[in-house]
């Protein structure tokens, strides 16, 4: 299995300049460390948390 590499990165202005990279397959990641911190304004914790259900359902549509 070949090990994707970083061909570019920036920033993602809109969402407090949250560090973003495009690797050389084509897709657009985030660092789960620069998520969390984008999140909760640390750079530990359990990411998984804040995508449960229960945190999220106000932000869905009905």
């Amino acid at each position: 299995m070949k090990i994707p590499k970083v061909i570019s990165s920036g920033v993602l202005e809109v969402f407090n300049d949250l560090p973003c990279y495009v690797l050389d397959d084509g897709q657009r990641v985030f660092k789960l460390s620069n998520l969390t911190k984008a999140l909760r304004g640390k750079e530990h914790g359990k990411f998984g948390n804040y995508l449960a259900v229960s945190n999220i359902i106000k932000y869905l549509p009905d």
